[in-house]
């Protein structure tokens, strides 16, 4: 664990990053579960239901703080 920042420790640029990278994980599994269980009706109503999703909102709050701190 040597050189490993604890998550409160991340910059917030890094805190972003990770935000988004966790929110394509999960987008990824939610869309692999509705194919293996279910017919999806179409991916523009998935993608619907995923940007509505807690997950997205959050990492799309992350990014648009780190946005607003660089310009």
């Amino acid at each position: 664990m040597f050189g490993k920042k604890k998550k409160h420790e991340l910059s917030d640029e890094e805190l972003a990053e990770q935000t988004i990278a966790n929110c394509r994980m999960s987008m990824m599994g939610i869309f692999q579960e509705q194919a293996q269980t279910e017919e999806i009706a179409s991916d523009e109503e998935f993608m619907n239901g995923f940007f509505a999703s807690p997950e997205y909102e959050a990492a799309f709050a992350a990014y648009a703080k780190r946005m607003g701190k660089i310009r």
